[in-house]
């Protein structure tokens, strides 16, 4: 993958979890000062992002496998 696509992907993380900021590396700075003060809020974070993604995919696998009956 190229860069571009990991700060793409890591824009819509932190558009998720509703990190504020006008860069990609406000927002990295700001996760990071608030990952280190509650580690349980960043591993949560990071978990329902994933939640959500694997969501998406399946939602979009049992479309595609439905329509092919």
């Amino acid at each position: 993958m190229t860069r571009d696509r990991y700060q793409t992907r890591l824009a819509k993380f932190f558009d998720f979890i509703g990190i504020p900021g006008n860069t990609l590396e406000d927002n990295a700075r700001t996760f990071a000062k608030k990952g280190k003060k509650d580690v349980d809020w960043a591993l949560s974070n990071i978990v329902k992002f994933v939640y959500h993604q694997r969501e998406r995919v399946d939602k979009t696998i049992n479309f595609n496998s439905s329509s092919t009956d």
